[in-house]
């Protein structure tokens, strides 16, 4: 979880690099720029993937985990295609909106594969 929700804060953060930059405000964008940043919450989100498929496998989750695993990459893959470094508009809707839906289907396939 902490790679997923540091991949959404880093696309929220791009939204405030200049603010950061002119008031000495530390972040990955301040630091980095905007185009690096949104690589560095590429990173942490296929890694947060990747740790959700081996949490699957150690815990022998079955076929509804692993459908709400699948749609939470094609969700996180949409959050970053809503992202472009020169277009942050969609920023909020990406690291806020996306990620409550992204919340919701990995909780939910993760509930109904132990219930069921």
């Amino acid at each position: 979880m902490l790679m997923w929700v540091a991949g959404f804060d880093v696309i929220y953060a791009c939204q405030d690099a200049e603010f950061d930059q002119r008031f000495g405000v530390y972040s990955i964008p301040q630091k980095f720029g905007i185009g690096p940043a949104l690589w560095i919450a590429r990173i942490f989100h296929v890694i947060a993937f990747g740790l959700m498929v081996c949490v699957g496998q150690v815990f022998d989750l079955g076929m509804f985990y692993v459908v709400g695993v699948a749609c939470v990459g094609g969700l996180l893959i949409y959050e970053h295609y809503l992202v472009r470094h020169r277009d942050l508009s969609k920023a909020g809707m990406a690291s806020l909106t996306m990620n409550g839906v992204v919340s919701v289907v990995y909780f939910a396939g993760t509930l109904v594969d132990l219930l069921l």
